[in-house]
This record gives structure tokens, sequence and C-alpha cells, in this order.
């Protein structure tokens, strides 16, 4: 990984499928195993729920409030 300043492009926010909006932040075949986005989900909207095979998911709450669900988590 090399060192670098992002910054984001607001214009490349897109919708998606499971009722939020995401903006890309660092997502670059250069660096494949780091993907970054800002998830944006309306007030009073609740997102469909989905899962990424294969990716760690980590989530920060700016503002607002949220829950995400990690029921099929397991302990070994």
């Amino acid at each position: 990984m090399k060192a670098e300043i992002c910054r984001a492009d607001e214009s490349r926010e897109y919708s998606t499928a499971e009722n939020c909006s995401i903006l890309e932040l660092a997502n670059d075949a250069s660096d494949p195993d780091v993907s970054i986005a800002r998830a944006r989900v309306k007030p009073g909207e609740t997102t469909e729920w989905h899962w990424l095979e294969g990716i760690a998911e980590r989530y920060v709450i700016v503002s607002g409030r949220g829950r995400v669900d990690i029921s099929a988590l397991v302990p070994a």
C-alpha cells in the first residue's frame, strides 16, 4: 500500500438496492485488499438485509444512530 491523500468526489455517490447511498472513498485495483466507502441511510429508513462473501465489513457511525445485526456470527 502506498501513502496517499484521497479526496471524496461527492458526484460519484450512488443509490443501492439496499436503500442506502454509497460513496467509494478507496476502492482501487492497485490495492485490492482495501475498500472504504461512506454509506448514508436516510432517517427512518431501513436497509435491505445483505452480506458480502469473503469481505470483512466494519462500520463507523459518524452521526445519528444505527444497528447492525450480526446474529449469523457464532463464536468458535
